[in-house]
């Protein structure tokens, strides 16, 4: 089955959605340059827009701000919880188990 070349006469796509004249038959035609086609993208953002990315911004700042850095415990937790690992508070099923559920969930195994 063949379908036929709906283009005019002389005239082949290049494949690239370009048009482009075939030689006459019988003889050579110089290569004329194409115009490159300008192409431009544009995002526009609202103001609405932008102001919700602000106030994610200034929250974000405010929460890294007020969590702890990370690996860092005060010198008063830190004596609070080498007491309870003396006192063999760690060593109850109900506190292992608590223990190992957060772990769990908090991704670090």
């Amino acid at each position: 089955m063949r379908i036929p070349d709906s283009k005019p006469e002389g005239l082949r796509s290049d494949g690239a959605g370009r048009i482009r004249e075939e030689p006459p038959v019988g003889g050579e035609q110089k290569a004329r340059p194409v115009p490159p086609v300008a192409r431009m993208d544009r995002v526009e953002i609202s103001d609405a827009a932008r102001a919700l990315a602000e106030q994610a911004r200034a929250r974000e700042t405010a929460e890294a701000e007020a969590a702890p850095t990370a690996g860092e415990t005060s010198p008063d937790r830190t004596a609070e919880l080498r007491a309870r690992v003396a006192q063999g508070y760690y060593d109850q099923p109900q506190i292992l188990s608590q223990v190992a559920d957060r772990l769990l969930d908090s991704g670090d195994l």
